[in-house]
């Protein structure tokens, strides 16, 4: 079943049952534009659109600082480890084994990171 509105210009609109909703969002949109069908959405879900998208971005930027706080550790951890071998590596006896120690520590920071 379809619903027909008059409009006070005199054209009508078919609104169908099916999605009585987004029909009416699509013609509030067509006929009086974007900040409208925003205002629409807003009065059904009670929250600006604007703020959601606002709050995801937020939300993204978040992710994405831990990410690189997480990645800036490891690379200074990195730094360290290579200037230890730096150093070990100047000495006139080199302790292998602490170096190849050194080594899986490098190794292992950046499987973490990876």
């Amino acid at each position: 079943m379809a619903n027909t509105l008059f409009l006070k210009d005199g054209s009508t609109e078919v609104i169908f049952n099916e999605n009585p909703t987004e029909e009416f969002a699509r013609l509030i949109y067509n006929r009086l534009g974007s900040d409208a069908e925003k205002m629409f959405d807003f009065i059904l879900n009670g929250c600006p659109p604007e703020k959601s998208e606002y709050e995801s971005l937020k939300a993204e930027f978040e992710c994405y600082e831990a990410s690189l706080d997480a990645a800036n550790g490891a690379l200074n951890d990195i730094y360290s480890e290579c200037d230890y071998l730096d150093f070990a590596l100047k000495q006139t006896r080199v302790d292998r084994k602490e170096a190849q120690r050194a080594v899986d520590r490098i190794r292992k920071e950046v499987e973490n990171v990876l």
